[in-house]
C-alpha cells in the first residue's frame, strides 16, 4: 500500500522532498531490523520514511498523521524494535538527524536531541572530566532513547539505576501533535530540573516494554545528568575488532573472584555493596570468556566465530559442563579523588573475599572494551547467528530464582538452542546491590530462531510468581498479577492518542 498523494505532499512540505520517501527500497533500507518476534503476528513494512530535524517538524508530521489517519512509529537509532507494526500503510519517523548536544559543566547535565548516540555524549564528557552512561546494548544507542526506556548501564552499580531518574527537563510531542515541556523547561529555557517547578510526567514517559513507545508520542530533547570523573585520560588503543581503552593504574583496578556456587558469589557481591566498593560489578558467565578469546590476535588460534567454537569446545565449555555452579565475579575498583581510595578499596575487597573462602585476583591488564565507550553486545551473534535474552529485574536473590527457571526451560529446547549447561545466567547488580538485573543469554542458529521465541514464551509464562519485573512483560501473563495494568494503559493512551494511530 502507499500513502495518500495529498498526505505525502504535506509531508514533503514539512521536511523537503529529499528527507521523505515512499520508495519501497528506501523504506526497507531505512527501517531497523528489530528483535525476534513471533511469526504468528503479521507485521507490515512502512509505506513511507521521513527524517525531521527539529521538534517543530516532528510536531507538523504527527499532525499530518492525525489529519490523514496514518499510523506512525519512530526510532532514534537502529537499535529498535519498530521494524514492522501490526497495521498497514504506516509512517516510519527516523530521528537520527536530530543531533544537537550541549553540556553544562557547572551544573552537571547535558541537553541532547534524539539522534545523539551514547558514545558521542561520553566522548564529549571525557573532554570535560565528566562521565555519562553507555548502555550495555551498545554505544551507538540513542542517549534519549535509552534513558526513556530502561536506562541501565554497568556503572549503574555506583551511579544509580533507571534512566528516568537521570532525566531532567523534557521536550515532548504528544500523539496528537502538541508540544509539552516538562520540569523546569516549562517555565524557562533551562533543563536543569525534572521535578518542577513545572509538571513532572517522567514516570509516564518511561517505557519498559509496555508495547510501542510511540503510543506516548515522540520525545525530541531531554536534559540528562552527567557525573564527575577522573582528570586522567582513558587512552584508546588497538585496531578493530580489538580496540579498547587503557585506564590509569592510580585510579582503576580490575579484580576477579571465584566461588563454588552462584549463591556464594551473590553473597560476596552483597558484602561488596555494603562497603560501597567499585564503579561496576557483575558475574562473568563462561561464555564471556570464549567470546573474549575469539577476538584475540597475535596467536595461532582462530578468531571470530571459529575462534569462539574452538575455545568453547576445547577449553571453556568442558570446564563449564564439569562444574556449572562455579561462578566468577568481576569488579572495577575506582579510586576517584585520591590514590588512597583505590588502595583502600583493594584491601577491603581482598578481606571480603578471604572471609567468604575465595581469592580476589587482580587482573594483569588494565583496559576496557565495553563499559565506557562502545559496548560490544552485538558480538553475541558469533555463537550461532541469533541470540536473545530473558531479562528480569529485582534483587540478586530473585535473580537466582529467575536463572534456575530459565535454565530448566532451556533444557527443553536443546540442542536447537545452544547447550550452555546453565552457565550463561548473567547477574548485573545496580545501586550497590540494592537491585539487580538477571540476564540469561540464549543462542541458536538462524534456522532455529523460532525456538528462541518459544523459549521466551515458556519463561515468561512462569515468571510472574517470582515477584520481580521482566523486561518486555507480556500482558497475558502479568496483567492479572499487576492489577490489570493493560486496562489502565488503554484508558491513559485513549486520552493521549484519541485517534489510536500509534502501534500497540
Amino acid at each position: 500500500m502507499a500513502l495518500l498523494k495529498e498526505a505525502y505532499e504535506a509531508l514533503q512540505s514539512i521536511v523537503g522532498p529529499e528527507w521523505v520517501s515512499d520508495d519501497p527500497a528506501v523504506c526497507e533500507a531505512d527501517r531497523p531490523k528489530g528483535r525476534l518476534r513471533s511469526k504468528e503476528i503479521p507485521l507490515y513494512k512502512p509505506a513511507g520514511s521521513i527524517e525531521p530535524i527539529t521538534t517543530e517538524e516532528v510536531q507538523a508530521i504527527i499532525k499530518v498523521c492525525n489529519r490523514y489517519k496514518i499510523s506512525f512509529a519512530c526510532t532514534s537509532s537502529y537499535g529498535s524494535d519498530v521494524w514492522g507494526i501490526e497495521r498497514p500503510n504506516w509512517l516510519f519517523i527516523d530521528l537520527k538527524r536530530m543531533r544537537k548536544l550541549e553540556i553544562d559543566e557547572k551544573n552537571l547535565y547535558a541537553v541532547v536531541e534524539s539522534g545523539i548516540a551514547s558514545a558521542v555524549l561520553q566522548a564529549e564528557c571525557f573532554r570535560r572530566n565528566l562521565l555519562s552512561f553507555v548502555p550495555m546494548s551498545g554505544g551507538e544507542c540513542s542517549v534519549l532513547g535509552n534513558a526513556s526506556y530502561i536506562g541501565e548501564g554497568a556503572v549503574s552499580w555506583k551511579l544509580g539505576d533507571r534512566g528516568y531518574r537521570r532525566v531532567l527537563g523534557v521536550e515532548w510531542v504528544t500523539p496528537e501533535g502538541e508540544i509539552m515541556r516538562l520540569g523546569s523547561l516549562s517555565m524557562s529555557d533551562d533543563y536543569f530540573c525534572g521535578e518542577g517547578p513545572g509538571p513532572d510526567l517522567r514516570g509516564l514517559l518511561v517505557s519498559s516494554g509496555y508495547g510501542s513507545a510511540a503510543r506516548k508520542g515522540v520525545i525530541t530533547r531531554i536534559g540528562i545528568r552527567v557525573f564527575p570523573f577522573i582528570k586522567e585520560k582513558l587512552v584508546p588503543k588497538g585496531d578493530a575488532p580489538t580496540t579498547h581503552l587503557e585506564m590509569p593504574a592510580n585510579r582503576f583496578a580490575w579484580y576477579n573472584f571465584t566461588f563454588p556456587t552462584r549463591k556464594a558469589c551473590v553473597d560476596a557481591i552483597y558484602e561488596i555493596g555494603k562497603c560501597e566498593l567499585g564503579l561496576l560489578a557483575m558475574t562473568v558467565p563462561p561464555w564471556f570468556v570464549s567470546m573474549a578469546r575469539a577476538r584475540a590476535t597475535g596467536t595461532d588460534k582462530p578468531t571470530g566465530a571459529a575462534g569462539f567454537w574452538y575455545d568453547w569446545n576445547n577449553v571453556t565449555g568442558p570446564k563449564a559442563k564439569e562444574d556449572p555452579e562455579q561462578t566468577v565475579g568481576r569488579i572495577l575498583l575506582y579510586g576517584i579523588g585520591s590514590d588512597k581510595r583505590l588502595a583502600y578499596e583493594e584491601k577491603v575487597l581482598v578481606d571480603i573475599c578471604k572471609s567468604l573462602g575465595a581469592l580476589a585476583k587482580k587482573s594483569r591488564g588494565l583496559q576496557d572494551q565495553t563499559h565506557f565507550m562502545s559496548a560490544d553486545a552485538i558480538v553475541s551473534n558469533l555463537a550461532g547467528g541469533r541470540f536473545a535474552s530473558v531479562i528480569f529485574f529485582e534483587s540478586l536473590d530473585s535473580a537466582l530464582k529467575a536463572a534456575d527457571l530459565v535454565t530448566e526451560n532451556t533444557k527443553k529446547h536443546v540442542p536447537k538452542i545452544f547447550d550452555d549447561y546453565g552457565t550463561t545466567n548473567w547477574f548485573v547488580p545496580f545501586e550497590m546491590a540494592h537491585i539487580a538485573k538477571e540476564e540469561s543469554l540464549r543462542f541458536t542458529t538462524v534456522e532455529f530462531e523460532d525456538e528462541l521465541t518459544q523459549l521466551m514464551f515458556d519463561c515468561h509464562s512462569q515468571m510472574a510468581p517470582l515477584g520481580g519485573f521482566p523486561m518486555l512483560p507480556n500482558a497475558k501473563f502479568y496483567g492479572d498479577v499487576w492489577g490489570n495494568y493493560p486496562e489502565t494503559e488503554r484508558k491513559i493512551f485513549k486520552i493521549f492518542d484519541p485517534n489510536q494511530l500509534a502501534p500497540f
